[in-house]
């Protein structure tokens, strides 16, 4: 009787750089048979009895996932599910610690209408999704020319599971550049009008 070819299944993590990295999965599925033909279907991984997540093995026998963990400790466990060709291996546990990734933002109101010489507030709140935490940076780009912004804070400190609000003060009582003096220069003075 002919069966499978045993694998290997391991487990390791890198992540990505930056002030916010991001935890990267990585399992490497091994031929233990002399064939050369390279294990495929997919890789899941488990903490406890949750599922982290799922990836496919890519040509080389490689799985990788970015997972969205909450702040805590977990111990993952990579489960090759085997192919036509290969039978099922699990990985020993790797302890890794999660952090979250990202951040919602929400303006209220969602939208405003400012006529000229009128200024409006908007508010603009920040909150933490699974544990992220980092120093976001507030601006204002593309307005329109007679148009003046800022925040009251340019950088918010994001706590991890926490929310933050700013106030974004959009002002248009400044004079339009239409209605500034217009000046007019000759050799002998400036003249204004």
């Amino acid at each position: 009787m002919i069966g499978t070819i045993p694998t290997t299944t391991n487990i390791s993590t890198t992540a990505t750089s930056g002030s916010s990295s991001q935890t990267i999965l990585v399992s490497n599925v091994v031929d233990e048979g002399v064939t050369g033909v390279m294990p495929t279907g997919t890789v899941t991984f488990t903490s406890g009895t949750s599922t982290i997540g799922a990836a496919t093995l890519n040509s080389s026998g490689v799985a990788t996932l970015s997972p969205d963990l909450a702040t805590g400790n977990y111990t993952i466990i990579a489960t090759y599910s085997g192919d036509a060709l290969h039978s099922p291996s699990t990985s020993v546990a790797l302890p890794i610690t999660g952090a979250g990734t990202s951040f919602n933002l929400v303006v209220n109101p969602t939208s405003v209408s400012v006529q000229t010489t009128q200024s409006t507030t908007v508010n603009v709140s920040l909150s933490s999704i699974s544990g992220f935490t980092d120093t976001i940076g507030l601006g204002c780009v593309t307005v329109p020319a007679a148009v003046n912004c800022h925040f009251s804070s340019g950088d918010v400190n994001l706590a991890a599971n926490g929310s933050q609000t700013a106030q974004l003060v959009i002002d248009t009582t400044t004079r339009l550049a239409a209605e500034r003096p217009r000046c007019c220069r000759s050799r002998q003075n400036t003249i204004w009008s």
